[in-house]
């Protein structure tokens, strides 16, 4: 008679990947972005293990031209749209978890605390509260490659067409390119 040892550890099944992604489009200084990531979170919640979540970064660039209108641009208390954009990214760079504390402690300040999210202090200070390691999130923010992400989520945006707040699922086949 044979015994198993049933104690022994099965061989490692690689865990399949997520059939879906979704895409969720915002800007971070829409009120109305705010109120969608209750409902974001909830799906990660209940339905995380389906898909996997990227947050691209809509803002509008119509403001964001009309607010580099201005002749003057003072390096001191620099004041700009895309800031908080930007700031998002850098945050990114730190991981996904951190990039997410941050973004929602800056809708906290513009939307509960009625902060100027557009001015570097105020980005640095919710920085800090978001828990990143500052001197590297100074470091991101000036840097090359949190400026080609922000580009590359505008490029997202305008491909898609998206203008508001929404999310959207993708295969993850349908995002590969042939070559």
């Amino acid at each position: 008679m044979n015994q198993l040892d049933l104690t022994q550890e099965s061989p490692d099944i690689p865990k399949p990947a997520k059939p879906m992604e979704l895409y969720i489009f915002l800007d971070p200084l829409n009120p109305q972005c705010w109120a969608l990531q209750s409902i974001v979170r909830k799906l990660q919640i209940e339905y995380g293990h389906y898909f996997s979540m990227r947050f691209v970064l809509s803002t509008k660039l119509f403001n964001l031209n009309k607010a580099a209108e201005a002749p003057n641009i003072d390096t001191e208390n620099l004041s700009h749209p895309v800031l908080a954009s930007v700031a998002v990214k850098a945050a990114e760079l730190q991981g996904r978890r951190a990039g997410n504390r941050f973004l929602h402690k800056l809708q906290e300040h513009l939307l509960l605390k009625t902060k100027d999210v557009s001015s570097y202090d105020v980005l640095l200070t919710i920085a800090s509260e978001s828990e990143l390691d500052l001197e590297e999130f100074k470091q991101d923010f000036h840097s090359v490659n949190t400026a080609k992400a922000f580009q590359c989520d505008l490029q997202i945006t305008r491909k898609w067409k998206s203008t508001k707040c929404l999310a959207s699922f993708s295969s993850m086949n349908a995002l590969k390119t042939k070559e």
